[in-house]
Order: structure tokens, then C-alpha cells, then sequence
């Protein structure tokens, strides 16, 4: 069974650019939630536009289920890096989930080996970097609310002994992959033979 690696965090801290350079490094698969069958014909836009609270949660729930059915068939073969998992949705939609009661771990999914939490501790440079990126995401602009911001790193912070957090402030990504790479290292989760170099 190859490795199996999540990555989350706000959106600009680097997440994608680090998430697909980490699995070409490990020649690895690179995936994200929610997948592409989910965001087809603008249905990711619609639910997100219009879409209950309830509605929002559950499609991204079961982004997250399909991405694991996938990941439990490929890390058969492939280490597997992960852009956003299950953390991103409980942490974006923590009060609905209390309110139903939802145990998630009763969903049977794939367990990653670590989870970095890419975190960054200049807020201007994580808002420069979208702004320089040239789009703004419903996310980016979700992320810009205070509340909401301080409700989904509260969250990480609670449950902090899950996670490995990096800090990419000031760094470049191959600064930053460096720091991922190292921690990989010293858990066994990184075979020198399988990297580029």
C-alpha cells in the first residue's frame, strides 16, 4: 500500500501549486475534491450559488467519498497526494455537522498517513497571492468574511494534533516542498529512490 498524503488549507497559502509539485516528486497521483464529475455542467457553481446549507454539505461530502473510493483503488499502485479531504468540509460547515450529529467516521473513509495544514502568518501576502493569481474563487471570497476565516482555523486548531502544519509565509514552493519532504522523511512516508532529483 503506497502513502497516502492530504493537504489543506486556506486558499493562497499554496496548496495547489505545493499538492501537485509533492506528487510529481513521488510520482504520484495528484487529485482534489471535489472531483471533476462533481464540478461538470457548473453543477459545483449552482450548488454553491444556490444551494441550502444542508444541500452544500452533503455535495461535498460526497466529493469526498468518491475521491476515497478512488484513492482505496490507486494507492494500491501510486502514492496519492490529495488536495482538500474531508477536513476542508468540516471545518467550512463545523455548526451543520454538530447539528445533525454526523459521525464521519461512520463513512468508511480513506485514512491518510499525514495531513499538512499549509498555513500562512501574513494574511496580506496570502491575499496578495490570489490577487496576483488574477481570479477570485466563491472561496477566496468566503475566506475574506473575519467570522468565517476565524471559524475554519479555529477548527484546525482544535483538532491541531491531526495535522502537520507548515507555514509557507515568505517562502518559495520549492522552500516550502522542502519542509513537506523532510517531515515525510523522518516518517518513513518518502522513499529516496522514487524521487526526481
Amino acid at each position: 500500500m503506497k502513502s497516502f498524503i492530504a493537504v489543506e488549507g486556506l486558499d493562497g497559502c499554496g496548496k495547489t501549486t505545493l499538492t501537485k509539485m509533492l506528487a510529481n516528486e513521488l510520482k504520484g497521483l495528484y487529485l482534489s475534491t471535489p472531483p471533476a464529475v462533481l464540478k461538470a455542467n457548473g453543477l459545483r457553481k449552482k450548488v454553491d450559488a444556490e444551494g441550502s446549507v444542508q444541500t452544500r454539505l452533503f455535495y461535498y461530502l460526497l466529493g469526498n467519498l468518491l475521491v476515497s473510493d478512488e484513492i482505496k483503488r490507486m494507492r494500491e499502485f501510486f502514492p496519492v497526494v490529495c488536495d482538500r479531504y474531508i477536513h476542508s468540509t468540516l471545518s467550512s460547515f463545523s455548526t451543520m455537522v454538530q447539528a445533525i450529529g454526523l459521525d464521519t467516521n461512520a463513512l468508511g473513509l480513506e485514512k491518510p498517513d499525514i495531513t499538512f495544514f499549509l498555513l500562512m502568518s501574513d494574511e496580506e501576502e496570502r491575499i496578495e497571492r490570489i490577487r496576483v493569481r488574477g481570479r477570485r474563487t466563491l472561496n477566496d471570497v468566503k475566506q475574506e468574511d473575519l467570522d468565517f476565516r476565524r471559524q475554519y482555523l479555529d477548527y484546525y486548531q482544535r483538532n491541531s494534533a491531526e495535522f502537520t502544519f507548515v507555514d509557507t509565509s515568505h517562502e518559495t514552493p520549492a522552500e516550502s516542498l522542502r519542509k513537506m519532504k523532510d517531515e515525510l522523511s523522518r516518517r518513513g512516508l518518502l522513499v529516496p529512490m522514487i524521487l526526481n532529483t
